[in-house]
């Protein structure tokens, strides 16, 4: 079982972002670790209660950094870091971090966390938007 302990820090040393112009940054692959519930580099979904009964595609979802902790927008005002606001993820979609260029992986998850922590949800704005 893998232990993940915390989130990186301002004095956690970061890999460089990028090969340069035009060239993303390739980090090493990880796998999903489903009893600890990461899921690195991956888009996931948990099903909303109710509403998912009667509309099965409709759900929950968030993103997950190069660690596997997942990031979800969790109402107004409020960013879920290690801990989806409706369960953990029933399904997941894994995605290349190769195709980021400019900045890595997890500067673009913690990036689209700030923006929207300080953002009010509403129908108009769902969770979706974080991705």
């Amino acid at each position: 079982m893998s232990s993940y302990t915390s989130l990186p820090t301002a004095d956690t040393p970061s890999p460089p972002t990028h090969n340069g112009p035009g060239h993303s940054f390739a980090p090493e692959p990880k796998r999903v670790d489903f009893e600890a519930s990461r899921f690195p580099y991956c888009v996931v979904w948990t099903p909303l209660p109710f509403l998912t009964w009667i509309l099965p595609f409709v759900g929950h979802i968030g993103i997950a950094d190069s660690h596997g902790v997942i990031y979800d927008f969790a109402g107004p005002y409020t960013i879920s870091v290690d801990h989806m606001s409706f369960g953990k993820p029933t399904r997941y979609v894994p995605m290349d971090p190769t195709l980021v260029t400019a900045v890595s992986w997890d500067e673009a998850v913690y990036k689209g966390a700030e923006v929207y922590e300080g953002r009010m949800e509403d129908v108009t704005e769902p969770c979706d938007l974080l991705l």
